[in-house]
């Protein structure tokens, strides 16, 4: 039998700068660029870390308040009606707020609508002021896997990610070209997956 060729993926890595709590605004822009990148032919965009509300909170109370529940949050909903109108696939950073905690997360959206997220495990220096490490595992999502900055420094999740995705999404602060220097070599050895990243 022969296997049928799959079509090629456009992805589009948006690089932009979030104001710190001007949500609306960034959220605003943020769809701007998707839709810039959809009408290049982009059918997977990757926003950045935290790109809603921007990175740096001056307390845990003014992250509290830019928090989102996830899916039903302002910021969220917006994303995943972009995702279904241009029918393209999105991943986003977002500070999410359950009860009392607060996560580092991403949001993945689809043209069906909301598919999953991903909380930071590995969190980076004051980060943990702010957020509980992420507590869902490293869920792949239809070949698709999600992971921020320093998780991608760490090679046992990585090679957790890479057994079972085709597709590795990254969303970043402060971006530097170190961040994926453990990735690539795995990508490499396995063969069969592609890593991405957008930053701010």
């Amino acid at each position: 039998m022969v296997k049928a060729a799959e079509a090629p993926l456009c992805i589009a890595c948006i690089q932009m700068e979030p104001s710190i709590g001007q949500t609306k605004a960034n959220v605003d822009r943020s769809i701007e660029l998707i839709n810039a990148a959809a009408d290049r032919g982009a059918g997977l965009v990757v926003l950045p870390e935290l790109c809603n509300t921007g990175y740096v909170f001056r307390s845990r109370a003014e992250a509290y308040e830019l928090a989102e529940q996830l899916p039903d949050g302002p910021s969220a909903t917006a994303w995943i009606d972009v995702a279904r109108q241009r029918r393209l696939y999105l991943v986003a950073g977002i500070a999410e707020r359950l009860g009392p905690k607060l996560y580092n997360a991403a949001i993945l959206a689809g043209p069906d609508g909301y598919i999953g997220k991903f909380r930071k495990i590995h969190l980076w220096s004051d980060e943990n002021l702010f957020f509980e490490p992420g507590d869902l595992g490293f869920p792949v999502f239809d070949r698709l896997g999600a992971m921020h900055r320093c998780t991608a420094g760490y090679r046992g999740t990585r090679n957790l990610i890479f057994e079972v995705a085709n597709i590795v999404l990254s969303g970043l602060h402060d971006h530097s070209p170190d961040d994926f220097a453990h990735v690539l070599p795995i990508v490499e050895e396995t063969r069969h997956v592609g890593a991405t990243s957008a930053a701010c």
